[in-house]
């Protein structure tokens, strides 16, 4: 991640005006996330309502075009595992003391054609839509996936999903 962290409105953009070919999956700060919602007192229901059938996915998607404009967007190489925490040595850097310095990794499996996070044993945890995440388990990723490393907030997209917000936003959706 050493070159400047375009805005996810201007990645967008690129993707429409033909700038940009995007085939990675990519991950948006979620400005102001707080800390993840305890399933105890929400059930989760308001992290995954985006996600599940209750939106047509057109739907969902304009919204986080239009709610994460402003907010920075990570393109992840995803060829080796994609280490995330406060250390230098990680590929996506948090620099938030909630997370810990080798906090979660992100994979794509190669086999199966899916994308996975496994939280590395982090002290305030991994979250996955709400969840908890068990150290040391791969879990399945699918686009619109809220994370959470410690307190920062992230929103996991495939790149089918990002060209097609673009395309979204050529025609004012």
């Amino acid at each position: 991640m050493s070159r400047a962290t375009k805005t996810f409105l201007e990645v967008l953009e690129e993707v429409r005006r033909g700038d940009m070919v995007i085939t990675r999956p990519v991950l948006i700060e979620v400005v102001e996330g707080g800390p993840p919602p305890s399933p105890s007192v929400d059930g989760g229901d308001s992290v995954t309502v985006f996600t599940q059938a209750g939106w047509a996915s057109d739907r969902w998607a304009a919204h986080y075009a239009k709610e994460y404009a402003d907010n920075p967007c990570h393109i992840l190489n995803t060829r080796r595992p994609v280490m995330i925490g406060r250390s230098r040595a990680c590929a996506l850097r948090i620099p938030d003391a909630s997370v810990s310095s080798v906090h979660a990794r992100l994979l794509f499996d190669r086999d199966d054609c899916e994308y996975y996070v496994i939280d590395e044993g982090s002290r305030n945890g991994t979250y996955l839509n709400g969840e908890r995440l068990d150290p040391e388990v791969q879990t399945k990723l699918w686009s619109g996936a809220m994370l959470w490393f410690g307190k920062s907030a992230y929103i996991f997209l495939l790149s089918s999903t990002v060209r097609k917000l673009a395309t979204l936003a050529g025609e004012g959706g």
